[in-house]
């Protein structure tokens, strides 16, 4: 194939696993598998791409976690990899001429796009960036009376209800929780600033549920969401954003057990629920 490609656009990747453990582990290996593909094309030319887009507002501060390889980086680890490879930095407005077999790099020769302000130090990684306080901003102003009435009931009738009843009925999950004796709180912020914890044992012979405004006692696994998200969710109501629910920081967990079981003899394989 080498010399077949004139010119290869490459996107490096994203962390979306970040959402879910708040981990922003760089992603060799997917780094490396990149990497790897790109020598293996052999193209003539190739400029790695951008995920085109930032996160802005109250939730900027995700940008510092969710692009761990600029185009810089890709670069430089690639020309590490094979020195003399043709590679650019391409940016908006910027054309690639082909004529077989010479691509030329035009920078600002679109006449449909321009780059106004290069600002992508606003995306640079650094996984020791701080993360706010999650809050709950309650875009459509529900009063905390409505948002507790909502999800109390939610969560003591309807998750507590089914955790009871999947119990009688041996639910594997519900099982799985019992075997390795779980320990799982569920944190509601509300608008406030207020919290609300719920807290299901399974370690005895029958599920326990405590309610209160601290944390009621040791827990193995926690999920902290904003009250207005959570209610939303219960009564299907239209989300005025992608992001407004769990993927810019409106629920955030906590698996202790996704390693490890409380229970010496086996292991937990991280159930869902």
């Amino acid at each position: 194939m080498a010399g077949l490609i004139c010119c290869l656009l490459c996107t490096p990747v994203r962390i979306s696993s970040f959402f879910e453990s708040h981990s922003a582990i760089f992603p060799f290996e997917t780094h490396r598998q990149n990497l790897e593909n790109v020598l293996k094309i052999e193209p003539r030319t190739v400029a790695p791409g951008s995920a085109g887009f930032r996160f802005c507002g109250e939730h900027a501060w995700l940008n510092a976690f969710l692009f761990p390889i600029s185009a810089e980086r890709f670069i430089i680890d690639l020309v590490r990899l094979r020195p003399g490879i043709d590679a650019r930095v391409m940016r908006p407005g910027d054309v690639f001429e082909i004529r077989r077999p010479i691509v030329r790099h035009l920078t600002h020769a679109s006449n449909i796009a321009a780059t106004e302000d290069d600002d992508t130090q606003r995306i640079e990684f650094d996984p020791t960036a701080s993360i706010p306080d999650l809050s709950d901003p309650n875009p459509e102003r529900d009063s905390v009376a409505k948002l507790a009435g909502v999800t109390e009931q939610f969560i003591i009738e309807g998750l507590g209800g089914f955790a009871l009843k999947a119990e009688e009925s041996l639910d594997p999950i519900i099982g799985l929780y019992r075997n390795h004796r779980v320990r799982y709180a569920i944190g509601l912020v509300f608008p406030d600033s207020t919290t609300r914890w719920y807290r299901f044992d399974f370690s005895e012979r029958s599920t326990d549920l405590t309610v209160g405004t601290k944390m009621p006692g040791p827990v193995d696994m926690v999920h902290r969401i904003a009250a207005s998200a959570l209610a939303r969710w219960i009564e299907r109501r239209k989300v005025s954003s992608m992001c407004a629910l769990t993927r810019a920081g409106s629920a955030r967990c906590m698996h202790y057990l996704a390693k490890a079981s409380r229970s010496a003899s086996s292991r937990l394989h991280s159930p869902a629920f």
